[in-house]
């Protein structure tokens, strides 16, 4: 089943190619569009009769999805940055139209351990975050979601110290490994049919843009099945971990509303 998010990924795909294929229009805020696709692959063109954006306002999803899979457009695995690439440049996709989209996908104490040593970043005060985190909640002060607006967040006085991090999530790679293909850019839409809504946000400027925004959460998503089974990998995971709610939770997800 494609969620919302997935249509609206498809919805901008074919929009661009509408307007590439429509000669000098451009498209704020990413100018004209010459070239549309992904991973080296340029996307086809739309059918004869769709000369207009609204009429792909129209479609049903499964004729959005059939839509763009005749023309080759394709959601990007997990393992890319980049969702699709505007004149070869490579942009990361942010829907706003159904739930806040994801800024940092669950992820536990393992992988951030990862991410800070590529980056040289120390990782203690972030264990102090979360043990703050843990003690604000199982107090009753805050909730699983604590926005940045929250006075009571322990992390949002902390915007320099998660800058490099946070570019590093929505640019560059995962708790895993780096991506396959980096994004240059975030291509930030409230509603993909309406191209005034569409914002592009360069790594160094768009901490800021957000960072009032960002909603903290730890959850069980992304826990490993073997938790908490002792090993190299769970042992590190179990600093952050609590057993809350009949379940062990110890992921940081991070979302912009």
């Amino acid at each position: 089943m494609i969620n919302k998010g997935e249509v609206d990924e498809l919805l901008v795909a074919l929009i661009l190619v509408f307007y590439r294929d429509s000669g000098n229009l451009d498209l704020a805020p990413v100018g004209k569009v010459s070239r549309v696709g992904f991973a080296g692959k340029e996307y086809g063109s739309l059918p004869t009769g769709y000369n207009d954006i609204s009429m792909l306002r129209r479609l049903s999803t499964p004729q959005v999805k059939n839509l763009a899979q005749d023309i080759g457009v394709t959601k990007a695995a997990s393992s890319h940055k980049a969702d699709i690439y505007i004149n070869g440049r490579g942009y990361s996709f942010k829907s706003h139209r159904s739930n806040p989209p994801a800024i940092i996908n669950h992820t536990h104490r393992f992988g951030w351990s990862r991410v800070c040593k590529e980056l040289h970043i120390d990782i203690n005060p972030l264990d102090i975050m979360v043990a703050e985190y843990w003690r604000l909640r199982k107090s009753g002060v805050i909730k699983e979601d604590i926005p940045n607006s929250d006075p009571n967040s322990p992390f949002a006085k902390h915007q320099e110290y998660f800058s490099p991090l946070i570019e590093y999530f929505l640019f560059k790679g995962t708790g895993v490994k780096p991506s396959v293909s980096v994004a240059e850019y975030v291509l930030d839409v409230e509603d993909p049919l309406d191209v005034s809504t569409w914002d592009v946000y360069e790594p160094k400027y768009i901490v800021a843009q957000y960072w009032d925004r960002l909603v903290f959460s730890i959850r069980n998503k992304g826990m490993p099945d073997s938790f908490p089974e002792s090993n190299k990998r769970n042992d590190c995971i179990s600093v952050w971990s609590e057993f809350w709610q009949d379940k062990y939770r110890g992921s940081i997800h991070v979302r912009v509303k």
